[in-house]
């Protein structure tokens, strides 16, 4: 049976793009499981699209997506959408009698709440044979607003990663990684608990609790998490994850989460979070409904109840790295 891993290359700015990062994991663990990889360039310009609109009409792309595939596991990132509707298009028509499924990252109309991403997203997602989505909930979602294709769960995205699972003390402290632009709530968190912030973009002023330490690469990240737990919230809101990104932490697997627990940090997560089921089942952190309640809910963790919690995250850890979730819904779709 021959299976090909299909994606959309992106670039990634100094190499700290973690979407890129998602999508390079998937890649490598599909192919323990005898995936080969296809890589699709993104047309960076107008006259490029429409070089590649050209070629689409007048069967130029044959080439490129005709294959001898059985199964077809399409990167679906909720963005290119040029590049994506062109794409699957063109690996029907030269692949007739291959399964087709999506792996989805992001779904564009859950995450942004616009009509016509759905009107777009509805169609497409209805006309393959599969979808792998993030978890049970983002399922539920898909299925009551009119996905009838059949769906696996992906439960969490793996992480890979080469450098040692951190074996970091009960100091307390906390540790945010992310795009700060969009973690206005940050600028908001005045508490006594030290936290620390990677990324891009961040404010002009955070708390004197906060201290920005720049921006690493997906690849170097984890060394530089030394601190207790890693934080997973988003919004304006240290009250509640709010507006259009808090909503779609109730669907969505963050990946920075992946990024906390391969690297041996137990997680402080929104209580209405998708993945607070997870965490909870698991003993691998921490759920909270109220940022201003972060210094009481970390005071009441025992040394030996966050011992209890590493030793879990250090198996769920290994199992990340070894990319045992991405398998199990390859072998499920």
């Amino acid at each position: 049976m021959e299976k090909i891993i299909a994606t959309i290359s992106e670039s990634a700015v100094n190499g700290t793009n973690a979407g890129s990062k998602a999508k390079d994991d998937i890649i490598q663990i599909s192919q323990k499981a005898g995936f080969k990889p296809m890589i699709i360039t993104n047309p960076p310009s107008h006259l490029s699209k429409l070089a590649f609109l050209i070629k689409s009409y007048c069967g130029g792309l044959k080439k490129q997506y005709q294959t001898n595939a059985d199964l077809i596991v399409f990167q679906y990132a909720g963005y290119f959408n040029f590049t994506t509707d062109i794409s699957l298009k063109e690996l029907r028509k030269y692949n007739p009698n291959a399964k087709l499924v999506l792996l989805i990252h992001d779904v564009a109309a859950l995450r942004y709440q616009q009509a016509k991403d759905w009107q777009r997203e509805l169609k497409i997602f209805n006309s393959v044979d599969g979808l792998i989505v993030h978890n049970n909930k983002m399922k539920q979602w898909l299925e009551d607003h009119g996905i009838t294709t059949p769906m696996v769960t992906l439960e969490i995205f793996d992480y890979l990663t080469a450098l040692p699972i951190n074996d970091n003390a009960f100091n307390r402290n906390v540790v945010f990684a992310g795009n700060l632009e969009k973690s206005t709530f940050l600028t908001k968190l005045t508490v006594n608990t030290q936290i620390d912030l990677f990324g891009p973009k961040p404010a002009e002023h955070y708390p004197q609790n906060i201290t920005y330490q720049g921006v690493k690469k997906p690849d170097e990240l984890a060394k530089f998490l030394t601190q207790s737990f890693g934080l997973v919230w988003d919004g304006d809101s240290i009250h509640e994850c709010d507006g259009l990104m808090g909503n779609y932490e109730k669907y969505n697997d963050p990946h920075k989460i992946s990024l906390y627990l391969s690297s041996g940090l137990p997680v402080i997560l929104w209580k209405q979070a998708a993945l607070a089921d997870f965490i909870i089942e698991n003993n691998l952190g921490i759920v909270i409904d109220d940022l201003a309640n972060l210094d009481n809910e970390i005071a009441q963790i025992t040394p030996k109840q966050y011992n209890e919690m590493k030793k879990n995250v250090h198996r769920v850890a290994e199992e990340l790295r070894t990319g045992k979730h991405t398998l199990e819904a390859l072998k499920n779709i």
